[in-house]
């Protein structure tokens, strides 16, 4: 696994990095809806390497990790924030979207 950073190797994207933090969830994927799995069978604890992104909006969707069941949608604007990293951290909180 990587370590933190703050600058990303493609200075045009935006570096995705995942943490699972939530205690009481299953083992999920992360899927940015138009573009496709970002996170595969991500599990309390796991941290992920990076993904890099195209800066634009996206709606970041957590499924179970067979990708049957949709957990929760939320909406990520990342269309600022080129050149930068951002941490997706799944935990108990945080303000859903209607899917």
């Amino acid at each position: 696994q990587d370590s933190a950073r703050e600058v990303p190797a493609n200075p045009q994207a935006v570096e995705v990095y995942t943490v699972h933090g939530a205690t009481d969830a299953p083992f999920v994927d992360v899927v940015a809806r138009g573009v496709g799995t970002i996170r595969d069978n991500v599990g309390y604890g796991d941290i992920s390497g990076y993904s890099a992104l195209p800066p634009l909006p996206y709606v970041l969707e957590v499924y179970d990790s067979t990708q049957t069941t949709l957990v929760e949608a939320y909406v990520a604007d990342l269309s600022s924030l080129a050149g930068q990293t951002a941490t997706v951290l799944a935990s108990a909180s945080g303000e859903p979207v209607s899917p």
